[in-house]
């Protein structure tokens, strides 16, 4: 009754690890809001002229260089796409994970328990292999983080102060964009630190894993 409890967890869990990775796979790309462009030059219009500012690219002549505030705006924007493309390798790193538990689970288990039966360690094995699921399914279930502001949030608390300094030239109000991606960002780290966590004890609960079964495979 043990051994065949033992197999149908084998399966199962086999079985849904698979499934796992293959949604992990399928979500990697959707993660997150827009990609970033490195190689396009952006315009954002400024208030009160109707001008536009060049707020990234390679569209400026030899020996000039950025004005801090765009600097900081670009700088809030790349802080934010990096946590972004962290989250993201996270969720690919869980499929390869959880497929790496599938194979472990699939062939060195069912192995195991034909060779030597149920022993301690197999238990073991067993129980890092639930853990490991219950940890991928953690890992890719929605988590509560923004990647993008939203655009009528934005203009409606810039404007008065870009409708302000139009008239003096200076990009006050770009900076402060700059800034609202970086609060994205710093509100986001809790989270993200979280998810590598997991991640992390993911990689181990696998290793734990195909050690248990190799040595309840040598012992027999």
């Amino acid at each position: 009754m043990a051994v065949s409890l033992a197999f149908a967890v084998l399966e199962i869990g086999g079985s849904v690890a698979a499934v796992g990775a293959v949604l992990a796979s399928a979500m990697v790309p959707l993660v997150g809001s827009v990609p970033r462009r490195r190689s396009r030059s952006r315009a954002v219009p400024s208030a009160g002229n109707g001008s536009c500012l060049q707020a990234s690219g390679p569209a400026r002549t030899l020996g000039e260089v950025n004005t801090l505030e765009e600097v900081t705006y670009q700088a809030g924007r790349d802080a934010l796409a990096d946590q972004e493309g962290l989250v993201a390798g996270i969720r690919q790193r869980t499929g390869t994970l959880l497929a790496a538990h599938a194979i472990v689970a699939s062939f060195l288990g069912a192995t195991t328990i034909r060779a030597a039966g149920l022993e301690p360690l197999s238990w073991v094995a067993l129980g890092t292999l639930v853990a490991g699921l219950a940890l991928g399914a953690v890992l890719l279930a929605p988590w509560a983080m923004k990647f993008a502001v939203d655009a009528r949030t934005l203009y409606s608390e810039l404007y008065e102060q870009a409708a302000a300094e139009s008239e003096e030239g200076t990009l006050g109000w770009l900076a402060a964009a700059g800034f609202g991606y970086q609060a994205l960002r710093e509100e986001n780290a809790r989270r993200v630190r979280t998810m590598s966590r997991c991640s992390g004890l993911l990689s181990m609960l696998m290793i734990a894993q195909t050690l248990a079964w190799l040595s309840a495979l040598a012992l027999d």
